[in-house]
């Protein structure tokens, strides 16, 4: 688990990171709250770069997810076969499959105090290899600190 507290916007931040899931050859689901974030995602996925675009679908749009690198729902399911399930706001916790995905990412700028709590917190209730805090500055990754569990 992964929680990226950016300093910049997550609409720049995350297609980047969408991008280097795809350079992989690994896949991404992005799940939201609402389906306006949906279409937020759906056109700066298209949009994010003059010389090129993130192939996606999306639930509103789209039929069969599993054919698509990269998948946006307001679901907390793996519909597109994925290996990192990416959360761009607070969810409820109580509805999402933990073992849906092999990782996951969760995508808060610095001022979402309360989604961060509540990421920590869940972070927390679980027994995960790994789990740390990343910040994106000036354009880098910078490894902030490891989110203990409640049970080690």
């Amino acid at each position: 688990m992964y929680w990226c507290n950016t300093l910049q916007p997550k609409e720049k931040v995350l297609p980047h990171v969408v991008e280097k899931i795809l350079a992989q050859r690994k896949r991404c689901s992005i799940l939201n709250q609402s389906i306006p974030e949906i279409e937020l995602w759906d056109d700066r996925l298209w949009t994010f770069s003059s010389k090129s675009f993130l192939a996606h679908g999306n639930e509103l749009k789209d039929e069969n997810p599993e054919d698509h690198p990269v998948w946006i729902t307001q679901e907390c399911a793996n519909r597109n076969h994925s290996q990192y399930g990416i959360f761009t706001n607070c969810v409820n916790t109580d509805v999402v499959d933990i073992d849906a995905f092999s990782c996951w990412i969760w995508m808060l700028e610095t001022e979402e105090i309360q989604a961060f709590e509540h990421a920590v917190l869940f972070s927390k209730s679980r027994k995960w290899k790994e789990s740390w805090i990343w910040k994106y500055h000036n354009k880098q990754w910078e490894k902030e600190e490891w989110i203990t569990s409640s049970s080690e």
